[in-house]
């Protein structure tokens, strides 16, 4: 493992979270710096080194030595901003060299250091040291003003997905209401009216006649004797049906500007804590997550926290393109769909709306079933999702107040359902 260097000349080992904090630990940061606790915690240890390094800092003369700053001198504000900028980093640099220094010492516990405040203090070494253990990725962008400057921005790994996703959906099971009302389909075992592509022999003790394909019945006895149409037991043929024990979901979350804020957070920790619940305790199901706004998107397996809200609302199309993935799977269709308004553009000729019932129409002709979740009650938005509903015949409406609470809402509609 290759050294970094640190303040005092002392070297570290380059994964310091993982080897002095622990692995536990290190995922509650990754896990903190998605969704942040706003609780503040009063004398801590950090702010115990932080107030003890700035007197250091404001106490040396050297910090106070403008000269650095070479052709900035007129500039005060310039000035000011870079002096401000060195202190930090200088006090910054020390508490984390204190920290590990006591931590390895034994003189610290990492239980001392709560996740929440070595990000609030030392957002800039955090950071750094989640990118090199592979926990995030640093990107850069124009900056819109000032087209000579970068602006940084991070983006989570398919690592961290998988933990925040685990994060979150044990965090909800612990705050499930069991008076939550559900949307997930009643699953029934049983013998379905859909036929497949499948062919079966004929079996006494699972089938009745009732269930032959009567053209393959026939082709096999012409294969086997064309001048003799006789029908024997080997040549009954039953079309396997399509199994309705296992269910098939897409989540359409809506990914337009509008969704901004905590209602696309919310929607994407619902969506991370429910397929992280199909993967692990309910193989059978299967899942794909949807982002859409003037079009929509399959998203990848650590692809959900890279996706930034942006562009207008299609929600037809987006069905449209949910009913193909669905016509792909056996068993019962689901689609969930999570908006905040309704459509504002079409890829067709038709009008926003009128397309948008066409697909819900559609998606019922296919047997799909339609689960609208709304993240606003406006009265226009309620109306047309109730038309959507009624066009689709199978449909449910329902309207989540915090955004931040659709987790819940969801992975109590599917446990539910499925006990």
């Amino acid at each position: 493992m290759k050294p970094v260097c640190h303040p005092c000349n002392e070297f570290i080992d380059e994964n310091i979270l993982s080897t002095l904090f622990g692995k536990d630990y290190t995922e509650n940061l990754v896990y903190e710096l998605y969704n942040p606790n706003d609780e503040k915690i009063e004398n801590s240890k950090i702010d115990e080194l932080s107030q003890k390094y700035e007197q250091e800092f404001n106490n040396d003369p050297q910090h106070n030595n403008l000269d650095i700053l070479n052709d900035s001198k007129d500039d005060w504000l310039y000035q000011n901003n870079i002096q401000k900028t060195i202190k930090k980093n200088y006090i910054q640099k020390k508490i984390w060299h204190q920290i590990q220094k006591g931590i390895k010492s034994g003189n610290i516990s990492p239980d001392e250091i709560s996740v929440n405040d070595l990000i609030n203090n030392l957002s800039d070494i955090v950071l750094d040291e989640l990118v090199k253990e592979g926990y995030i990725d640093i990107k850069l962008k124009d900056n819109p003003i000032y087209l000579k400057n970068n602006i940084s921005y991070l983006e989570y790994t398919n690592k961290s997905e998988e933990i925040i996703a685990q994060k979150i959906l044990d965090e909800t099971i612990q705050k499930l209401d069991k008076s939550n009302h559900g949307i997930h389909e009643i699953v029934k075992s049983g013998i379905s009216n859909s036929p497949s592509n499948t062919l079966i022999e004929y079996d006494y003790y699972l089938h009745d006649y009732d269930m032959l394909d009567i053209q393959e019945t026939l082709l096999s006895s012409i294969l086997r004797n064309n001048n003799n149409l006789e029908i024997k037991i080997e040549d009954l043929k039953i079309r396997e049906q399509k199994s309705l024990v296992n269910s098939n979901y897409v989540i359409l979350l809506d990914s337009s500007y509008s969704m901004h804020g905590n209602k696309f957070l919310g929607g994407q920790m619902a969506t991370l804590s429910l397929q992280k619940l199909i993967k692990t305790n309910y193989k059978d199901d299967y899942l794909d997550v949807v982002t859409y706004s003037d079009n929509s998107f399959l998203v990848d397996s650590g692809e959900l926290l890279k996706i930034k809200p942006h562009g207008n609302t299609d929600i037809g199309q987006a069905i449209d393109f949910a009913i193909k993935l669905l016509n792909k799977r056996y068993g019962n269709k689901n689609i969930i769909l999570i908006t905040d308004s309704e459509p504002t553009t079409t890829s067709n000729n038709q009008l926003p709306e009128d397309n948008m019932y066409r697909a819900a129409y559609l998606s019922g002709k296919e047997n799909i079933r339609l689960n609208i979740i709304m993240l606003d009650k406006s009265k226009n938005l309620r109306l047309i999702c109730e038309q959507m509903a009624n066009l689709n015949g199978n449909s449910t409406v329902v309207y989540v107040e915090n955004p931040l609470n659709l987790k819940e809402f969801l992975i109590h509609s599917f446990i539910k359902y499925k006990k």
